[in-house]
């Protein structure tokens, strides 16, 4: 078996998940398209200091991510207005649009990770360092609790916006490989928080079902 294929099956492996009944996937799936106020903030941040970015280093790269972030928010926005009238919808209808979301969830990541990347890389400024390093290390925070009903998804994008980091940091010297260590340990451990946060919401999702299943069973009339 050669090395590819082994990467490619271990990493099946990491991100494994059952296959689900439609109505529990659906549940699970359900948040991406409510929390709401989470992904706007995901995407102000961003937009946020390319602004800054873009007063403090005098290059056209800050404004071609700039037009880039705001493109791929009018396409998150579009996708959850098409999905906002189904939320009540049977579960085959919400799942149509999973994947048209997660498609423009990692262009997002791959995005914003390769700024933040470039912000550390070639900005010269440790201002516009500092904070794309917190910028990537908060979206993974986040991603890590809001996306955890979606594990392979939310795997994707920590790989995504935390690998590319590890290796700049690798690069750059001075102080940065000890970054780029502390972000290789932060994300298998990122990753583990997804996979106890889908366990658990699995749980809750089959102890709720279990106890509708014995409400309807003691509230059905009785044969006579």
């Amino acid at each position: 078996m050669s090395v590819a294929a082994r990467c490619r099956l271990t990493w099946r492996r990491i991100v494994s998940a059952p296959e689900l009944p439609e109505e529990i996937e659906a549940a699970l799936v359900r948040p991406l398209y409510t929390r709401v106020f989470s992904l706007l903030m995901g995407h102000v941040t961003g937009l946020c200091l390319c602004a800054l970015v873009m007063a403090r280093v005098p290059a056209l790269w800050p404004a071609v991510f700039m037009a880039a972030l705001l493109g791929l928010l009018g396409a998150r926005a579009w996708v959850i207005l098409l999905v906002w009238p189904l939320r009540s919808s049977p579960p085959a209808a919400l799942l149509r649009w999973r994947k048209p979301y997660e498609i423009v969830g990692l262009a997002w990541a791959l995005v914003s990770a390769a700024f933040c990347c470039l912000c550390v890389a070639a900005s010269g400024d440790e201002v516009t360092r500092v904070l794309a390093i917190a910028l990537v290390l908060g979206s993974a925070n986040g991603i890590a609790s809001r996306n955890a009903g979606t594990p392979r998804f939310a795997m994707t994008q920590l790989c995504i916006w935390l690998l590319p980091l590890i290796v700049v940091a690798t690069v750059l010297g001075s102080w940065y490989p000890l970054l780029s260590l502390m972000v290789t340990m932060y994300l298998p451990s990122l990753c583990s928080i997804v996979r106890q946060h889908y366990a658990d919401m699995l749980s809750l999702i089959g102890a709720e079902r279990h106890e509708a299943a014995l409400a309807s069973r003691f509230n059905a009339p009785s044969a006579t």
